[in-house]
């Protein structure tokens, strides 16, 4: 299991996820420009995109941070902790994995995917707080849980003592489940990811 902390929607109320390799590849092969976000609002290669498995989009993402979890079925969800509160699970998605990497990253970076932009964010997703998660090659199945998760906190006050906080914060969970070829696309493209908080 790899875990994210306060991940920013970057004030677009999207996220996406995918190995943005893979979607480099298919801009190029498709003679797409590297204004991707007009790509795909404004002709068909979006929903073809989202159909075939090489990216997965999630709208309705409210502007508040999050915790992102990356994990496979040998572990278990974090919200079969008690503490914590499931408020959907969703299935149905698709996604294919050729570079061994997928980014959780925001609508932002559609506007310029372009090769020189990708080789940066594959270089340093830290340096662009964008999630990724290390995983083998092949098809898998996706199950997005959604909810909040007790999460815990240290600070310093003014004093410097360091202080232990927890709170339950806005929690979206990947789940990959490899398959041994392509699944079918039955998920709602529709679908909204929305959590407030409080």
């Amino acid at each position: 299991m790899t875990k994210f902390t306060e991940v920013l929607n970057d004030t677009i109320d999207y996220f996406l996820l995918g190995d943005v390799e893979l979607l480099l590849y298919y801009k190029e092969k498709n003679n797409l420009s590297n204004d991707l976000a007009t790509e795909f609002t404004t002709n068909d290669s979006g929903d073809e995109i989202v159909k075939n498995g090489i990216l997965l989009p999630m709208s309705k993402i409210v502007n508040q941070p999050y915790t992102i979890i990356f994990k496979t079925t040998k572990n278990k969800s974090e919200f079969e902790k008690s503490e914590n509160e499931l408020i959907f699970k969703k299935s149905g998605y698709i996604l294919k994995v050729e570079n061994r990497k997928v980014v959780l990253f925001t609508w932002w970076f559609l506007n310029d995917f372009s090769d020189e932009k990708v080789r940066e964010l594959m270089k340093t997703p830290n340096k662009w707080n964008k999630p990724f998660y290390e995983i083998k090659n092949g098809w898998y199945d996706i199950d997005i849980f959604g909810g909040f998760t007790k999460q815990e906190s240290k600070y310093k006050d003014v004093n410097g003592n360091i202080i232990s906080d927890s709170s339950l914060e806005p929690t979206l969970e990947f789940s990959f489940i490899r398959r041994v070829r392509k699944g079918d696309f039955k998920a709602n493209v529709n679908e909204s990811f929305e959590l407030i908080n409080g």
